[in-house]
């Protein structure tokens, strides 16, 4: 079971790149899984309407409760067997992204609890694709209404730096991580997917 995460910043496209590649696989006769977080367990969905429920929290609520969340589908995952992928909607790296380069909350305190809930990273991804577009064409997207605007979504200041943010961590990890631009979708899936079967084809 190869675990593959999908991060960027809130309108780059990510969800809809991400449902695609997870039909492309299947059609391939792979066994795949597709989870979002925070979501994809009873307790996740109540944790997710808790986050959205519009009252402003304290960061650190903020923190815990996706941590929490990560803990239950964790949990889930690890109790999988003969799956070949888990695709997974965001996962370690949009903490690091969201609340600590965007809310400041110190990197050793989310480092911590991303270890305690993958099991000291038994359960972390075994690759990361980073989505990105220009931010032009994001607002663009945003602006035809091709998904639903939040309050994040018209944040540019936490934006950027979340997007430096996710910038950073690429750096640090493109051991792990890949960057595609999601300009093109089919683009974007066919790149992916096509990466998927040469970095895994032979463990498959």
């Amino acid at each position: 079971m190869k675990i593959i995460s999908f991060e960027g910043i809130d309108g780059v496209g990510k969800s809809t790149v991400i449902n695609e590649v997870y039909k492309k696989l299947k059609a391939k006769n792979k066994n795949v899984k597709l989870y979002f977080e925070p979501g994809s367990t009873n307790t996740g969905i109540q944790i997710r309407n808790i986050l959205k429920n519009g009252e402003k929290k304290d960061s650190l609520t903020n923190l815990y409760l996706y941590i929490a969340a990560r803990a239950e589908l964790v949990n889930t995952i690890s109790q999988l067997k003969d799956v070949d992928y888990v695709l997974i909607d965001r996962f370690v790296d949009s903490t690091n992204a969201y609340q600590h380069y965007g809310n400041g909350i110190p990197t050793t305190l989310i480092q911590t609890l991303n270890n305690s809930v993958t099991h000291n990273r038994k359960f972390y991804p075994d690759h990361t694709y980073l989505i990105t577009v220009p931010e032009n064409i994001r607002e663009e997207r945003l602006l035809k209404g091709e998904r639903e605007i939040d309050e994040i979504d018209t944040n540019k200041s936490y934006l950027n730096k979340v997007a430096q943010g996710y910038s950073e961590i690429y750096e640090l990890n493109k051991y792990r991580m890949t960057r595609v631009q999601n300009i093109n979708k089919n683009e974007c899936v066919n790149n992916i997917v096509n990466d998927i079967e040469s970095r895994f084809g032979e463990w498959n």
